[in-house]
C-alpha cells in the first residue's frame, strides 16, 4: 500500500480574479503527505468435528486499516494505519434431532494505532476534519450466543445475544 499526495492552495476567485491558478498558488503549501506500508495479514482456524452435530473451533487473525490523509482537513496531516489482533473461540452444534442449533462464539481483539477522527470547529467549520492515531491501545472482548429451535414444519424460534467489553470514549480533545 503506497500513497503520495501534494494539495495547493488556491485563493477564491472572488478574492483575486484570475491572477491564481493550480501552477501559482496563493498561499503556503503543505508539505506532502506520505504514507506506506508493506502487509501481509494471516487468518488461520482450526476446527475440530467430535461428531458430525457438534464441532469446536479456533481462530486467529489480523487485519489493517490504511493509514493517510483526510481531504477534509485543513492541516493536511497524514495518520497511520490501524492494526487489528482477533481471536475467536466457538463451538457450533445441532442436537434434539438436529431441530436445535446452537452457535456460541468468545472474542478478543486488540486494536494497535486506532484511528479516530474529529471536527476541527464544529461550530465554524463542520466539514473540515482530521484523523489521528490512538497512542494507546484499545482492547475489545465480548460473546455471542445464536439458537434456532424448528417447533414444527414453518415454524422457527431464533434468539441471540451479544455481550462487548470495550472501552468508552466520552471526550476526545483535539490535538
Amino acid at each position: 500500500d503506497s500513497k503520495d499526495g501534494v494539495r495547493n492552495y488556491i485563493a477564491p476567485a472572488a478574492v483575486l480574479p484570475g491572477l491564481l491558478t493550480e501552477a501559482t498558488p496563493s498561499g503556503p503549501l503543505p508539505n506532502p503527505a506520505h504514507f506506506e506500508a508493506k502487509r501481509w495479514d494471516p487468518a488461520v482456524t482450526v476446527k475440530y468435528n467430535w461428531t458430525d452435530t457438534f464441532n469446536t473451533y479456533l481462530r486467529y487473525a489480523t487485519a489493517y486499516r490504511a493509514g493517510g490523509v483526510s481531504v477534509r482537513s485543513s492541516l493536511f496531516n497524514p495518520f497511520g494505519e490501524e492494526e487489528v489482533t482477533s481471536w475467536e473461540l466457538g463451538f457450533k452444534a445441532q442436537l434434539l434431532d438436529r431441530r436445535l442449533t446452537l452457535n456460541v462464539a468468545a472474542y478478543d481483539q486488540t486494536i494497535k494505532g486506532q484511528q479516530t477522527s474529529f471536527q476541527e470547529a464544529p461550530q465554524t467549520a463542520p466539514s473540515l476534519s482530521n484523523f489521528v492515531n490512538n497512542d494507546q491501545d484499545v482492547k475489545i472482548k465480548g460473546i455471542e450466543l445464536e439458537a434456532s429451535l424448528r417447533v414444527m414444519p414453518g415454524l422457527n424460534l431464533s434468539a441471540g445475544y451479544s455481550y462487548i467489553d470495550a472501552p468508552k470514549f466520552s471526550e476526545f480533545d483535539n490535538p
